[in-house]
């Protein structure tokens, strides 16, 4: 015989304090995705956006520590003056980077693009009175953390650390 909840049920104390409990966590869990949201977890905010470079000044990178898979998101590479040799400044890409990424687009258009077993370098046109700043505008593949290199011609690499989520 099934049993039917009767007023008298609903109003039992072992009852309120199940949902209370239920009430309590789940303003929690609200919180909490209100205050990830806040700081930039789902899309740009406060704590999302970071930069990371090289202490003699040659690569600069910006880019958001959280992004979300498929979605569009850009890395941002000052090259400085020490990183122009000549006429052209070269940028190399991780491969364990370019693995976690769709590149939509690279701006400027690089000179030159030579691939290797651990990463690319993307030669730039540059003077040293001008270094470029690079815009690459990708599409996250993976999900979860994703962890790689960035750096200006053969000086010391720049660690750049990102969260993919759905």
């Amino acid at each position: 015989m099934s049993r039917v909840s009767s007023v008298r049920d609903l109003e039992s104390e072992a009852f309120q304090q199940k949902e209370w409990r239920f009430q309590t966590v789940s303003r929690v869990v609200v919180g909490a995705i209100l205050v990830a949201a806040a700081g930039g977890f789902f899309g740009t905010g406060p704590l999302s956006g970071t930069e990371a470079g090289d202490d003699a000044g040659t690569i600069t990178v910006r880019y958001e520590r959280f992004v979300r898979h498929q979605g569009q998101a850009e890395l941002t590479v000052s090259l400085g003056a020490g990183a122009v040799d000549g006429s052209s400044a070269t940028l190399f890409l991780s491969r364990s980077l370019l693995d976690e990424m769709d590149i939509q687009n690279i701006d400027p258009q690089p000179a030159s693009a030579r691939s290797t077993e651990d990463g690319v370098f993307y030669t730039f046109e540059a003077d040293v009175n001008s270094p470029p700043v690079v815009s690459v505008t990708y599409r996250p593949d993976g999900l979860g953390p994703v962890r790689g290199t960035a750096r200006a011609g053969s000086g010391e690499p720049v660690t750049i650390r990102q969260f993919a989520h759905p």
